[in-house]
């Protein structure tokens, strides 16, 4: 269970579908659906049972990435997360990619953990 290559904002559709391939071992392109305003693109693991979804706008392009975990593997995910980016809370972490900052949510169901990456939203008065 590795959480890399799963920042995938900001890029195309097609960039998506062709990093995948290598940045999402053991997963498996499952369906993409278009819905009006918004989209996703469904990639699973059976083995371990993940499932990973690209958000797509109306361009084409990503816009978050919402994993989902067993409950599980709980304390794995918060150790690689708290080992790899800047703890801000309980279940949230941050980092900077790009040049831009991200946000990432963990939150906690009865049966299973759902990691949220987006993109950081900053007060106008820059106190974030």
């Amino acid at each position: 269970m590795t959480l890399r290559a799963q920042n995938f904002i900001g890029y195309s559709r097609s960039q998506i579908k062709s990093m995948a391939k290598d940045s999402l071992q053991g997963f498996f392109f499952a369906k993409e659906i278009h819905n009006g305003n918004k989209g996703f693109i469904k990639y699973e693991n059976t083995f371990e049972e993940q499932t990973v979804l690209f958000l797509i706008n109306n361009q084409g392009i990503c816009t978050a990435v919402n994993r989902m975990y067993n409950f599980f593997e709980r304390d794995a995910v918060m150790k690689e997360l708290t080992g790899k980016y800047k703890k801000i809370s309980k279940n949230e972490w941050r980092f900077v990619s790009r040049g831009k900052e991200f946000a990432v949510i963990l939150k906690e169901d009865e049966w299973y953990l759902k990691l949220i990456i987006k993109p950081r939203k900053t007060s106008r008065r820059g106190n974030n």
